[in-house]
């Protein structure tokens, strides 16, 4: 899996800008056009908005599939997830967005999740697919928590760009990753859930001595 960060701002201080996580799981089949996206809009008046985007080349056509929630439906969807992936909810589970859509997530065997994402049309083009792993899914956990709280946020919001930026080093994109697979570890050991605290582990373990 691959993090990117970009902000999208205007052309001066006192105007609205987004900021947002670009993700490529391992599993896409074309790493040029295939990503997650999550962002914040920040709002100088009114609330803030958040954005989940899920994009991908289906034959010849680049389909992405958007939604735009408010902090509350954004937090049912951060819960959602953690619901799922610590086997709260049942192996299927649909996240209904009024108006817009769902996201459908499902376990394809013991390792891997398939992420699904309709929007609200009559053509069966508006669906798309992702497959990521366990560890795949808590890193994008950790990421919407990130967003969510606006962490990292602060630190970037004097860059005045237009473009897709990517401000953060190797190194500190690594220890975001090593933060998020510790905090999971912790969760991993309250839920008594010997097998993702074995993973978690042996992840964490090959990326320090990297």
């Amino acid at each position: 899996m691959k993090i990117n960060n970009f902000i999208l701002s205007g052309s001066s201080e006192s105007e609205d800008f987004e900021y947002g996580m670009e993700i490529l799981p391992k599993k896409i089949p074309n790493k040029l056009t295939d990503r997650i996206n999550v962002s914040i809009e920040k709002k100088i008046i009114g609330k803030n908005r958040y954005n989940l985007s899920f994009k991908r080349k289906v034959k010849f056509e680049i389909i992405n599939n958007n939604y735009n929630l408010s902090k509350e439906i954004f937090g049912k969807y951060i819960n959602f997830l953690v619901s799922f992936i610590y086997g709260l909810s049942k192996s299927k589970e649909e996240f209904n967005i009024e108006n817009q859509g769902r996201i459908m997530i499902s376990f394809l065997n013991e390792e891997f999740i398939k992420i699904v994402a309709i929007v609200n049309n009559n053509d069966n083009s508006n669906k798309v697919f992702f497959t990521l792993s366990k560890q795949e899914l808590l890193i994008y956990i950790e990421i919407l928590k990130n967003i969510y709280f606006e962490r990292y946020v602060d630190i970037y919001s004097n860059y005045q760009m237009n473009y897709l930026v990517n401000p953060i080093t190797k190194e500190e994109r690594k220890n975001i990753y090593v933060g998020a697979l510790y905090a999971f570890i912790d969760s991993a050991l309250d839920n008594r859930d010997e097998d993702m605290f074995y993973q978690l582990s042996k992840e964490i373990n090959t990326i320090l001595n990297n």
